[in-house]
């Protein structure tokens, strides 16, 4: 009986270590500056990987206006495949993750990514359509000029070739 009970207590002490262990650190952006949030940090960077952790307050979509920053969440260097980007939209309150869409925050989330970006310049509001996490979706003009002179050159060539099976040229 004893065995049991330790063995569950051992086990609920190991979920929140776990959990608290997603992420090592976070680098937050703006255009010209950034800055690394640590473990050392106290509870900041716990209440910063809550949306890619808890995902409960996923929106369908938003449109927040205002200054934003770029932060990665690092689970071992920032450069690895398992970091997870998003667009911080502080003022607004809204998150992007790369992939997985809008994110509103908790008061909680919002009060660290606020504590993270205290003096830090931030994105202007021009400029939400570029950076890594979000984007506009669309393909740039010159890929569709691409496609369309390989289609046009495929089309022509198909055509050449049924031309020169139905009517052959004459040898000799």
């Amino acid at each position: 009986m004893k065995r049991t009970v330790l063995a569950a207590l051992a086990l609920c002490l190991l979920v929140p270590a776990t959990a608290a262990a997603k992420f090592s650190a976070a680098r937050v952006c703006g255009p010209s500056d950034c800055r690394t949030i640590g473990l050392d940090d106290g509870r900041t960077l716990l209440r910063m990987e809550e949306p890619v952790i808890l995902k409960r307050r996923r929106v369908a979509s938003a449109s927040p206006q205002g200054a934003w920053y770029r932060v990665t969440l690092c689970p071992e260097r920032c450069g690895a495949s398992e970091a997870v980007s998003l667009r911080v939209f502080p003022g607004a309150g809204y998150a992007r993750i790369a992939h997985r869409g809008w994110f509103r925050l908790s008061d909680d989330v919002l009060s660290a990514y606020r504590t993270a970006t205290r003096g830090l310049p931030a994105y202007e509001p021009a400029s939400q359509v570029s950076g890594p996490a979000g984007g506009s979706g669309g393909m740039p003009a010159w890929a569709w000029a691409v496609i369309a002179a390989a289609a046009l050159g495929v089309a022509m060539l198909s055509i050449y070739l049924v031309r020169s099976r139905v009517h052959p040229r004459p040898s000799g």
